[in-house]
């Protein structure tokens, strides 16, 4: 990593579990990665660990940011792991305090305050956090189960990587004729399932591979790849991917 960060680096921004892959690092690459940040004189650590917690084996779990250096600052919130996005709740961890107080006189001069109702029941939340996760983690669970079904039975238009955590999952599409960009909006104006294509995250590998990004966390995930199923398969589906 150290060879990847020259003297000018000031930050580097990370989310683990991944955004959209579900990758988490293994053995010592967490610990490699904030050891070539602190190398940097002045560079600071920016960790989006808004996916934490939601881990399929919580042996993977990364020790947070902010425990780890006090160069880094941690961002979590209610949306992923408490499955509460409308509360617009999250926060900010750091050791630093001299930052800290920089980073209170910014939300002075922008929200001010958060919406008490939505602090109260961010409260709620974290009260039963134990509850809450475990409900979203079988539902993860399963819906991973299903995924890993669903691709299995399709190797010729698919190839997938299960994720380590998150609620995303980021399979590659193989062969075809459209873009992914174009392959997720036919699938959107024909079936009503909304995928996110890999163009949006202006990911577009000298290979030419693409990619979507589907969720793991919707109830309704059996009626949904039913109904993907068939589309895929049916005579008229035009494959995928253009180069």
């Amino acid at each position: 990593f150290k060879k990847l960060l020259p003297p000018s680096t000031r930050l580097v921004a990370v989310n683990f579990p991944h955004n959209p892959t579900g990758f988490i690092p293994q053995g010592e690459a967490w610990s490699e990665l904030v050891e070539a940040v602190e190398a940097v004189p002045g560079c600071r650590l920016f960790s989006d660990e808004m996916y934490r917690g939601l881990e399929f084996d919580e042996g993977a779990r990364l020790t947070a940011g902010v425990d780890m250096s006090e160069r880094a600052v941690s961002l979590c919130g209610m949306s992923k792991v408490y499955a509460l996005p409308g509360l617009r709740i999250g926060w900010l961890a750091t050791r630093d305090s001299k930052l800290m107080v920089r980073l209170k006189e910014l939300k002075d001069y922008t929200t001010i305050c958060s919406s008490a109702p939505s602090e109260v029941l961010a409260l709620l939340g974290l009260r039963a956090r134990a509850r809450v996760v475990e409900r979203n983690m079988a539902l993860m669970r399963a819906n991973l189960a299903l995924l890993e079904e669903f691709f299995a039975r399709h190797p010729d238009k698919f190839r997938w990587h299960s994720p380590l955590g998150g609620t995303v999952g980021f399979p590659e599409l193989l062969g075809g004729e459209l873009s992914s960009k174009a392959w997720c909006q036919q699938l959107v104006e024909e079936e009503g399932i909304l995928l996110l294509p890999s163009a949006a995250y202006d990911y577009q590998p000298k290979d030419g591979r693409q990619h979507f990004r589907i969720g793991l966390a919707r109830a309704n995930m059996p009626e949904v790849l039913e109904r993907f199923e068939a589309w895929c398969t049916n005579d008229d589906y035009t494959k995928n991917t253009a180069r």
